[in-house]
C-alpha cells in the first residue's frame, strides 16, 4: 500500500479503529450493508451509532456481491463492512473477481467501504490477495487492521488507514476518548519494526500455527467427525465447523462448560432473528493450545457431545 504517514492513525486495537470510522461516517438512520454471519462487536458498533443494518450472506467466496448489488438498487449505503482476508467467523477469502466488483459498485454509488484486515499475516496455501485499499483509486476505503493477532492480544495496537482529511477528524475524536495513547508501547513497538524482530516473530510463528492447524484438523476428523464437519481454511487463526442435524450448539456448551471446558454456543454469529439455519455453528481458535493441550479439549469436547441435547 502507498501510503504516507499523514494517512496512518494508531489506534487501541482494530475496534477503536471500527468506533472512530464509524462516528466519523454514520449517522442515526444510515444504512451499513454487514455480512451475515458476520462479527458481533462490529454489528453493536454501527447500531450504537443509529444505523440500520442490512445483512449480506457470505459463501465461499466471501460476501455475495451480487446481493449487494441488487441491494443498491433499492437502498444505497452508507459503507460497507467487509473482512475480505479470513473473512470473522467464517474464515472465507473474498475472491479477487468478487474484490473488483465490489471496488466498481464503491465508484459507482459512492458508499465508503471499511476494511477490516485483522489477521492478514496468517495464510499457509498460496500468497494472501492484496488488500482493496491497495487498489483503492477514488478515496472510498477505510483500512484496519492491529499487531493483537501477529504479536499477542495484549499488545493493543491497531492502525486505520485512509486519506488525510479522514485521519485529521478520526485523530480529532480519538483525542477525545484517549487523550494520549500507549506512548512506551508504541515506541517498543516501532523499535520491533524498524529492527525486523516483528516480521522474525511473524515467520516463527508462521511455521508453529500452520503446524498446529494440521493436528487440529487430524484431531476433528479423527475425533469428532460422527459429529461436524468442517473444511481446512487456507490461513488465518481459527476454523469454521458446522454440527451435524439436531445437534445443538447451545447444548454441546453446556455441557462442555459443565466439564470445564468453555466453548461457543453459537449465538454471535447470525443476526437475523427470522432466518432459519440448517445447521449449529462453532468457530474454534487453535493457535493458543499446543497438541497435548489440544487433545485434551477436543477429548472434553466429545464427551459435551455424547450427551448433547437435541433442539
Amino acid at each position: 500500500m502507498q501510503v504516507t504517514e499523514k494517512e496512518i492513525l494508531i489506534t487501541k486495537g482494530t475496534q477503536m479503529a471500527i468506533y472512530l470510522t464509524t462516528q466519523l461516517l454514520i449517522r442515526p438512520g444510515d444504512t451499513v450493508f454487514v455480512p451475515e454471519p458476520g462479527y458481533l462487536d462490529a454489528n453493536q458498533t454501527f447500531k450504537l451509532a443509529g444505523a440500520n443494518l442490512e445483512y449480506v450472506p457470505v459463501d465461499k467466496e466471501g460476501m455475495d456481491v451480487d446481493s449487494i448489488e441488487q441491494l443498491c438498487k433499492t437502498k444505497v449505503p452508507q459503507m460497507i463492512y467487509i473482512i475480505p482476508h479470513h473473512h470473522r467467523p467464517t474464515t472465507v477469502t473474498l475472491s479477487a473477481e468478487r474484490r473488483m466488483r465490489l471496488m466498481d459498485l464503491a465508484h459507482k454509488y459512492g458508499f465508503a467501504l471499511l476494511e477490516d484486515d485483522y489477521d492478514f499475516d496468517y495464510h499457509f496455501t498460496s500468497n494472501p490477495l492484496l488488500p482493496l485499499a491497495s487498489l483503492d483509486t477514488g478515496g472510498h476505503i477505510i483500512y484496519v487492521g492491529s499487531f493483537c493477532k501477529s504479536i499477542a492480544p495484549g499488545i493493543r495496537i491497531g492502525f486505520m488507514v485512509a486519506p488525510e482529511v479522514v485521519i485529521n477528524e478520526a485523530a480529532a475524536i480519538r483525542k477525545l476518548i484517549d487523550r494520549q495513547g500507549e506512548q512506551l508501547l508504541e515506541e517498543a513497538t516501532a523499535e520491533l519494526l524498524s529492527a525486523g524482530d516483528i516480521s522474525r516473530h511473524i515467520k516463527k510463528s508462521h511455521k508453529v500455527y500452520q503446524e498446529r492447524l494440521e493436528n487440529t484438523c487430524r484431531l476433528l476428523r479423527e475425533q469428532l467427525g460422527e459429529y461436524l464437519t468442517f473444511e481446512k481454511p487456507n490461513g488465518g487463526l481459527a476454523i469454521w465447523a458446522a454440527y451435524r442435524k439436531n445437534i445443538s450448539a447451545s447444548a454441546v456448551a453446556l455441557n462442555a462448560g459443565k466439564l470445564g471446558l468453555k466453548i461457543s454456543d453459537g449465538r454471535n454469529y447470525f443476526f437475523q432473528p427470522n432466518v432459519s439455519m440448517p445447521h449449529d455453528f462453532i468457530r474454534i481458535g487453535y493457535c493458543s493450545l499446543d497438541e497435548t493441550e489440544m487433545a485434551s479439549a477436543i477429548d472434553i469436547w466429545k464427551q459435551a457431545l455424547t450427551t448433547f441435547a437435541v433442539k
